[in-house]
């Protein structure tokens, strides 16, 4: 009787495989998310391979301007700032990002008054008084350039989260180079605290104006 039972198929292959699938979940899940967290690092800043990294709330630093005298941040409160770090020979992303930061002050019309740009150097040997002034003024009679001593340029850097380095192209003459760096306008308010991190590949100088309308003193 006993060689006569028929076996029973084994079930353990199927017993196993929710917990197989399970494990698979949690796996892709977890890949995906680091993944997600690469490319947002990788690409904080935009067309900038530089990505920024967590900054203080309120930048504390001590610059100068085109003039020769000392700018804190202290200086800077009482007014809705616009802060960008760039430089002159900046072929293609400074200029962008300046323009669109002046087109977002028309935007804001007798608002704009409340808003002070800023932009401090990332090439303090190159950028002079002389050319930052120059530079600045052609795009807002109002826009603050402020440079200092190449320590003083990384402890503002430092402090805004931004990073910036040396690049220089094979193909271009000894003693040329760029500078690659994070491509991010800051949003400071009355207090110096940072309220945005803002680029012109997010927002339009129409949705950046309804975002800072508020802040310059206007309805929202």
């Amino acid at each position: 009787m006993v060689a006569g039972r028929t076996a029973r198929p084994e079930r353990r292959p199927l017993m196993r495989l929710p917990l197989i699938i399970t494990t698979a979940c949690v796996l892709l899940i977890a890949a995906t998310a680091w993944l997600v967290s690469a490319y947002q690092r990788t690409h904080h800043d935009g067309r900038s391979s530089v990505p920024a990294v967590e900054a203080e709330n309120r930048p504390i630093f001590t610059l100068q301007d085109t003039a020769g005298r000392q700018v804190t941040d202290r200086n800077l409160h009482g007014r809705i700032n616009l802060v960008y770090f760039g430089f002159t020979t900046c072929p293609d992303v400074c200029p962008t990002e300046l323009g669109w930061m002046v087109r977002t002050m028309r935007q804001l019309g007798p608002l704009g008054e409340a808003i002070q740009p800023v932009l401090i150097t990332v090439d303090p040997e190159r950028d002079t008084p002389e050319k930052l002034a120059a530079y600045a003024s052609a795009f807002h009679p109002r826009l603050l350039a402020l440079t200092g001593t190449p320590e003083q340029i990384k402890a503002a850097a430092d402090a805004f989260g931004v990073i910036y380095r040396k690049q220089t192209p094979v193909s271009q003459q000894p003693g040329f180079y760029l500078i690659d760096h994070t491509m991010t306008t800051f949003v400071l308010d009355r207090d110096g605290r940072i309220l945005h991190r803002l680029a012109s590949h997010d927002l339009s100088p129409a949705d950046a104006a309804t975002l800072l309308r508020p802040l310059a003193g206007g309805t929202p």
